[in-house]
């Protein structure tokens, strides 16, 4: 099992010029053929905020259901079904994602995850 971290995809989605665009190809496919590859449901909404600002709703969506076939990628933590199991609900984080917002600040926007008892 081999981990990817967000970047790997960014290069792969975004900057198709990068110097290590062949190099980051190569190794994805090789993942993909493998199919030992994977990455957290943290990092594939890191990589949906990141993209918000350059997709429009219907393609950031298809971003965050097709990853894991797109990259035949595991996606973890899942829950043994193939159901992922994430720190908040994906469904709403990519509401706020989809405002053009990076994760970290959907993450805290929802207001769940910074509230403490003072």
């Amino acid at each position: 099992m081999i981990f990817v971290d967000t970047n790997v995809f960014v290069i792969a989605l975004r900057y198709p010029r990068d110097r290590h665009t062949r190099a980051n190809a190569a190794f994805l496919r090789a993942l993909a053929t493998r199919r030992d590859g994977v990455t957290s449901v943290v990092n594939l909404l890191e990589l949906c905020g990141i993209l918000s600002f350059n997709l429009n709703d219907r393609q950031l969506h298809g971003l965050f259901v097709h990853f894991p076939r797109r990259f035949r990628m595991k996606i973890l933590p899942s829950d043994g079904s193939g159901v992922v199991v994430a720190p908040a609900n994906p469904t709403e984080l990519l509401v706020w994602i989809r405002k053009r917002m990076a994760f970290g600040d959907a993450f805290l926007a929802g207001g769940r995850f910074c509230r403490s008892e003072i």
